[in-house]
């Protein structure tokens, strides 16, 4: 396999960016992204974009429609291509990555996650079947850190 023109070779001068990059697993009930009807790979996402992965190259400078798929519904919106460029060549074939500035910002990609307010509970084992464990109820679980 080949990987062509990685982000970290690629020279292009000062920092552009007006938002900080994430992965797409860090953005709060985002599923998936598709464009033209093909489910892509998100490399990174922003409120102004995404850096994506697909089989089929874009067009630089053309108009493009995306699908995001949220826990809550779908979001349409449009953007257009800023770059495209072969990223890896493989027997699976070639890969190109894309960048698509949304044409309006998506404010919610850049919110960070609010913390749980439930405390994580540490380990818990259920000692019901175990010799001299009359003194609990039947699956009741008990924490290992009270013993």
């Amino acid at each position: 396999m080949a990987i062509l023109n990685t982000p970290s070779e690629q020279g292009d001068g000062p920092e552009r960016r007006r938002a900080p990059r994430r992965p797409l697993e860090e953005v709060p009930g985002v599923t998936g992204v598709t464009v033209h009807a093909e489910r892509v790979d998100v490399v990174n996402a922003a409120s102004g974009g995404l850096l994506v992965q697909s089989s089929r190259p874009l067009r630089p400078g053309t108009r493009t429609f995306l699908e995001i798929a949220r826990t809550d519904g779908r979001i349409n919106i449009s953007g257009h291509v800023i770059r495209s460029e072969v990223s890896t060549i493989s027997s699976a074939g070639v890969k190109y990555c894309s960048a698509i500035a949304f044409e309006r910002r998506l404010e919610f990609i850049d919110e960070q996650p609010e913390p749980s307010s439930v405390e994580q509970p540490a380990a818990y084992i259920d000692l019901a079947g175990f010799v001299g464990a009359s003194d609990w109820s039947l699956g009741e679980p008990i924490l290992l850190n009270d013993w």
